[in-house]
């Protein structure tokens, strides 16, 4: 099955290039036995991803069950997913079966998975880990087999950092993750959605199907649908039924639609008067976060962009070790507040390096998935920013008393997926000459960013190289341009990466590469570090 068939199969409509992403994912995903979860905003339509994932799996032949976490009661959900004993609770009359050993060998589906309360979180990841769950009132353990999809529409990061969700629960069910993109980012799939709607309105109200003129087309593509999907369904059923007019001009549409104000967006969170976990107040105890703003020469005047910045507690070190620290997300999405960044840089900075994650420009996933001559100028925009980031901690080594207490000739560089891209060409791209002009003029690029790769206006002349280059799992199948004389790169992938397809030697016989492969190695200096695995999953 492509992916064509799978919208065809389950009545998906659309051309997105980010869900047929997501379609796609999922078929790929399908024949293997991983757990998934699906992030997106309420009513994207999350409920057609796991059922791909069932029908092209082994188990397809088995059964399906979708619960609605949200809607089960709280005191009633354990018996409802585990079934319970007779006289275990007031009702118990008799036992029943739950939905885990109903769905023996086939596949569970967890929508609204954020909303379960942490004692069935508990027994959640206990069915993650072993398979083996107890009935309520029973202290006999039982086995199943089977494969569990999870969905939110919630941030679980931040629930995970309230306390709210289990963190190691959440790092089991995100092995995998696909997210679904909201209706407004889908604005061609908007009226095609409205013709699907309409056809099955009128098949089912036998009358003709409502029809939009020109402008109350443009109306549709561009307002928020904040309810997705499910709200344009709703919509346009009533303007099927009390419009007697077919053709639907702009009058009837705002007559219907909410008028959505848009806040201001926050530029940070003011964490000191949020609810903190015990995980967040351990490390406010152990570090000082400093986040600062810095203006990056290659950007306009007007730009500020936001870098993290952690050290020791009541440090007083002037020598420390610095390492910058890249998120990944594909070069169009991802953030320096992952928990993954978060995590890396506290833990390094808790073993005495003064750590910094920062944001640098992304592209959109329509451009830079069409364009490559987008792809090459995202990278060097990105590359660019770090150049600047390292620019600012000289900087302030030389003319502010060096207040982050760094080393500055002992600056290292890091990053996961997209982020270890970009370290190493951070790394490896010194001057202009470097860069390729074919099969597109990349030089010619440079120009577009701010006229060199150091950047033309307010450039201090203080040196962005760095010492050393750590990556896990980047991108990069082909390291035969790096010099025998370049910094030292660290590249840590797993034995099946078929991304990174290394031979898991000696860096192709480059000196200055050292590749470490396999995941019981890595897994266990992470732990060692007290560093969270979910970026190590290496087969």
């Amino acid at each position: 099955m492509n992916t064509q068939q799978a919208k065809q199969r389950f009545g998906i409509i659309g051309n997105d290039l980010q869900l047929n992403r997501a379609i796609d994912i999922a078929l790929q995903v399908a024949p293997t036995e991983i757990s998934v979860l699906i992030t997106g905003e309420s009513g994207t339509g999350k409920e057609n991803i796991p059922k791909i994932i069932h029908q092209n799996s082994r188990r397809k032949h088995n059964k399906y069950i979708a619960v609605n976490c949200g809607a089960i009661p709280e005191g009633t959900i354990d018996s409802e997913l585990f079934g319970h004993e007779k006289g275990s609770f007031t009702g118990a009359h008799e036992n029943r079966k739950g939905y885990f050993e109903f769905a023996d060998k086939g596949t569970i589906f967890l929508d609204e998975v954020g909303e379960l309360p942490l004692s069935s979180q508990a027994r959640l990841l206990r069915v993650l880990e072993n398979g083996e769950y107890i009935k309520v009132g029973s202290s006999k353990i039982q086995k199943t087999d089977v494969r569990i999809i999870a969905a939110t529409n919630v941030n679980i990061q931040e629930a995970v950092k309230k306390g709210k969700f289990r963190e190691d629960l959440f790092y089991r069910l995100n092995t995998l993750s696909i997210q679904l993109p909201p209706l407004r980012d889908r604005k061609e799939d908007i009226y095609l959605l409205f013709l699907k709607f309409a056809s099955d309105f009128a098949d089912e109200y036998k009358t003709p199907p409502i029809q939009l003129n020109e402008e109350a087309k443009k109306i549709l593509q561009n307002y928020s649908w904040p309810g997705n999907i499910r709200q344009l369904k709703n919509f346009v059923a009533q303007l099927s039924v009390i419009e007697k007019e077919r053709i639907i001009n702009i009058h009837a549409i705002e007559a219907i639609l909410p008028k959505i104000k848009h806040n201001s967006p926050i530029l940070f969170e003011d964490k000191s008067k949020a609810d903190l976990s015990e995980r967040e107040i351990l490390y406010k105890v152990l570090f000082d976060m400093k986040k600062i703003f810095y203006a990056p020469e290659a950007y306009p005047s007007s730009s500020k962009h936001i870098m993290d910045v952690y050290t020791p507690s009541n440090d007083i070190e002037d020598n420390r070790p610095l390492i910058l620290y890249l998120h990944g997300g594909s070069f169009y999405a991802g953030s320096k507040d992952l928990v993954d960044c978060q995590d890396f840089c506290t833990n390094m900075a808790r073993r005495g390096y003064v750590t910094a994650s920062l944001n640098y420009r992304l592209s959109s996933p329509t451009l830079f998935l069409l364009s490559a001559t987008e792809q090459y100028q995202t990278v060097l925009e990105a590359v660019s920013d770090i150049k600047a980031a390292i620019r600012f901690f000289r900087k302030d080594y030389a003319t502010n008393n060096n207040s982050f207490g760094i080393d500055p000739n002992t600056i290292f560089i890091g990053g996961y997926s997209a982020g270890a891209v970009l370290a190493i060409h951070l790394a490896y791209i010194d001057n202009i000459s470097d860069l390729p002009i074919s099969p597109v003029n990349v030089q010619g690029l440079v120009n577009s960013i701010g006229g060199d790769l150091e950047g033309d206006g307010g450039n201090y002349g203080y040196s962005s190289e760095c010492q050393g280059v750590i990556s896990f799992a980047g991108g990069i199948n082909d390291v035969s341009w790096i010099d025998n004389n370049d910094e030292p790169l660290v590249s840590v992938q797993g034995t099946a990466d078929l991304t990174v397809n290394y031979n898991c030697g000696p860096g192709q016989n480059i000196p200055s590469v050292l590749t470490l492969c396999g995941s019981g190695e890595m897994h266990q200096q992470a732990d060692n570090m007290g560093l969270i695995n979910d970026k190590l999953i290496f087969s």
